[in-house]
């Protein structure tokens, strides 16, 4: 029902995510056993030892920190990362400087941790909430928060009140991935910071691999997400702590723990509760953001990797 409220026909949803299993599995499980090799090592461990709380996030949702020849925080230390923001939104024609006076971007004493983007009134009163740190994920949230910020703004306010928002929720999240991905582009930290071009070199060679198995990791845990709520709805009376350990171990490759049985890991994840049949809308985000720097690559770079192009001063794109 949540799915057909979003104009959005579960049978395709499903087909998407089926041939999305098959087209990223075979690298997955490539990059996985690279990636295993190097956590057991870590851990002096053997490789069929390894746990969930081995790959640092709880959920591996996110890639490990391992083998990265480049530390990407380096980059902004010292750097204002609002002063960037705002200068590359200029730079596109599409400036954010009275959105960002009224946002809060610094951390404070007991201040929410997340970040996100609320356009208060449909009418262009765009703010986002963000916890500044000089650091590459932060540079990502940023350019992500404000993406999100520049899509609400720039609706068009004489649609009914009803109809200024996003097409669809995971249009507006292609929109801040889009963006967000910036943080880590070697072309774009270029134009930004005006490196060299061995600079340029090293750090893509970094970010073009941590990015691989960033997306690819994502993209796993999506699959345990989609289809554990798709199940849980089918079946909620079913061995609910089973289902999610057989789909983590079939998508994500992990090994399940002992005694688990009775503890509250389907339970985990926030978004099971607040936002139910949302978690697919993420991943139908980063194939159209995907979607948007191939387009963009074909039409104004010659067809070369989105991950060497740049948008900096490009307003016509």
């Amino acid at each position: 029902m949540s799915l057909i409220f979003g104009e959005q026909e579960p049978e395709k949803i499903e087909t998407i995510f089926d041939e999305l299993d098959d087209l990223t599995r075979p690298t997955f499980e490539r990059l996985k056993k690279n990636l295993d090799i190097q956590l057991a090592a870590r851990y002096g461990i053997e490789e069929n030892k390894l746990m969930p709380w081995h790959y640092q996030d709880r959920f591996f949702q996110e890639a490990p920190k391992v083998g990265s020849k480049y530390d990407m925080d380096t980059i902004y230390t010292g750097k204002n990362l609002a002063d960037i923001t705002s200068y590359f939104y200029k730079s596109i024609g599409t400036p954010i400087d009275d959105m960002l006076a009224k946002s809060d971007l610094y951390e404070k004493p007991g201040k929410n941790q997340h970040a996100y983007c609320i356009h208060i009134d449909r009418a262009g009163d765009v703010r986002a909430l963000c916890n500044i740190k000089e650091n590459a994920k932060r540079m990502d949230t940023m350019l992500h928060e404000f993406g999100h910020a520049i899509y609400d703004k720039l609706i068009d306010f004489s649609l009914p009140k009803t109809l200024v928002e996003p097409a669809h929720t995971f249009v507006t999240e292609a929109v801040a991935m889009f963006f967000g991905r910036l943080a880590n582009n070697a072309q774009w930290i270029q134009d930004i910071f005006g490196i060299d071009d061995a600079t340029k070199a090293e750090i893509y060679q970094s970010s073009h691999a941590s990015s691989q198995l960033r997306q690819l990791v994502f993209s796993r845990w999506a699959q345990v997400m989609f289809r554990f709520e798709k199940s849980l709805y089918q079946d909620p009376e079913q061995d609910l702590q089973d289902l999610r350990w057989s789909l983590v171990e079939q998508y994500q490759l992990l090994h399940r723990p002992a005694n688990r049985e009775q503890a509250a890991d389907r339970a985990t994840k926030v978004h099971i509760a607040t936002a139910p049949c949302y978690y697919h809308n993420y991943l139908l985000g980063e194939l159209l953001a995907s979607q948007f720097g191939d387009t963009l690559s074909k039409e104004f770079f010659g067809g070369q990797s989105f991950e060497t192009c740049s948008i900096v001063n490009h307003p016509e794109i």
